[in-house]
């Protein structure tokens, strides 16, 4: 195993998307729940977090993650990101997002610069 969420305010949850890899070895995902607050049918879930996984050593057998970004209420557009990342030539991260976006609440694209 390398990495199990714990679905806390620090952490994500349901990573339902394909994770892809830069060329230093680093895997970047995303999950649809778990970060910062959100009310999804009344129940409290959270909107979902970009992840990084890096490897600790050479060998591999230890990985460390880092939250790149918490998806939020309020000000922020985007919610409980589904697909998979892309980088750019920079390194920028783009994705999608199941709500967000307005009023119609019908989803947003998101860049991400780690």
């Amino acid at each position: 195993m390398i990495h199990a969420f714990s679905y806390g305010r620090d952490d994500g949850a349901a990573p339902v998307a394909t994770m892809i890899l830069d060329p230093e070895g680093n895997l970047y995902g995303t999950t649809m729940f778990g970060g910062n607050s959100c009310i999804f049918d009344d129940a409290e879930y959270g909107c979902g977090v970009v992840f990084k996984l890096s490897p600790e050593d050479k060998d591999v057998t230890a990985w460390h993650e880092s939250v790149l970004y918490f998806f939020q209420t309020g000000t922020d557009a985007a919610k409980q990101p589904a697909a998979s990342l892309v980088f750019d030539s920079f390194g920028n991260l783009y994705g999608t997002t199941v709500y967000g976006g307005g009023a119609d609440q019908l989803g947003t694209v998101f860049r991400i610069v780690p």
